[in-house]
């Protein structure tokens, strides 16, 4: 038996079942499907962070500041709107 034959052997789809499912899921992301899950993934954070920013007690001018802190740093800024709790809860 060859090299070709028994890697073949080897790793057959039918042997590996996942592989198979692993190869078609891979392949089919393309990059601006991943462009578009990675915005979607930056406006779903931001907006939890607003909604949990909405709830605490803050003069107009600190929610224009963490609020724009949601907006221009998209993965960092709802992680820190949240960890950091500005203002009382109301």
């Amino acid at each position: 038996m060859s090299i070709s034959e028994r890697t073949t052997k080897l790793f057959h789809p039918l042997a590996f079942p996942w592989l198979m499912y692993y190869n078609l899921f891979t392949m089919g992301l393309s990059p601006d499907v991943m462009l578009v899950l990675l915005f979607l993934a930056a406006l779903g954070m931001a907006l939890i962070a607003a909604f949990y920013l909405r709830r605490r007690s803050l003069p107009m001018p600190h929610y224009l500041a963490w609020g724009a802190l949601l907006v221009f740093v998209p993965f960092l800024g709802p992680f820190l709107v949240i960890l950091l709790r500005p203002g009382r809860p109301a």
